[in-house]
């Protein structure tokens, strides 16, 4: 071994100057879906433990939810994991609970070309790992050794690296995640263009009662100004009065 130092160089390049590969035809896609769903529920209590109850039953799990608002203002949020060919299923379920679902959304990012390249990255450090074995175990000087370990090490990183992303890659694309928000009937707004005989009568009270209360404002605010203006009109009176009687 005349020169360790340009052959592990030589290997490590190798390793990492691969070209980025291309899935194929027959290559399985790796997809992360997601999903999103608002609806109208007819009310709140329970749902969340409703909604539990039916994601467990699908093999997925919750993983945060929030209660937001009060009375009329109240909404519920819930998001949770579920296995990814059953993201479709939990979809419907959660629109069966509803009087109407407002918006749905379903999403998926392509992660397939990306799992490749690093499949293949793997397969290179792989054997130039095996080949750095190889050399250490030919290595007759303590130098040599030295270099060859150092480059097992590089290598042995870069290996862990790409597990780590193989393996988040693969969880990810087998749990789908959905955000749901649920928001009560009450928290609805009267249509412009339905006629509710009751909820004209209410607004015609409150009109009613506004301008009641403005009247007596006005009442009060006069009494409390008497002394200013009531002796100019007094005197006004009185001077009428007696052109009157001239």
């Amino acid at each position: 071994m005349k020169n360790p130092i340009l052959l592990v160089a030589v290997l490590l390049g190798f390793g990492a100057a691969c070209g980025r590969q291309s899935p194929d035809a027959s290559t399985a896609r790796l997809l992360v879906r997601g999903a999103t769903v608002r609806a109208l529920v007819e009310t709140l209590d329970g749902l969340e433990a409703t909604i539990a109850r039916k994601v467990t039953a699908l093999g997925g799990f919750t993983t945060a939810s929030e209660l937001t608002g009060t009375g009329n203002n109240a909404a519920l949020t819930v998001v949770f994991r579920v296995p990814a060919e059953r993201l479709d299923v939990a979809m419907t379920t959660l629109e069966s609970l509803a009087k109407r679902v407002d918006s749905r959304q379903v999403k998926g990012e392509d992660f397939t070309e990306e799992y490749v390249d690093l499949e293949a990255q793997r397969t290179n450090l792989t054997a130039t790992r095996d080949r750095l074995h190889v050399l250490l175990d030919k290595a007759t000087r303590v130098e040599d050794a030295l270099e060859v370990n150092k480059g097992l090490t590089e290598v042995q990183g870069q290996l862990e690296k790409i597990a780590g992303r193989t393996q988040y890659l693969q969880q990810a694309s087998a749990l789908s995640t959905v955000t749901a928000t649920f928001y009560p009937e009450s928290n609805t707004t009267v249509r412009s263009d339905e006629w509710r005989p009751l909820e004209v009568a209410r607004v015609a009270l409150s009109r009613l009662l506004a301008v009641l209360q403005f009247l007596g404002s006005a009442v009060i605010v006069m009494g409390v100004f008497v002394p200013l203006w009531g002796p100019p009109v007094w005197f006004l009176r009185r001077r009428r009065a007696r052109a009157r009687a001239t």
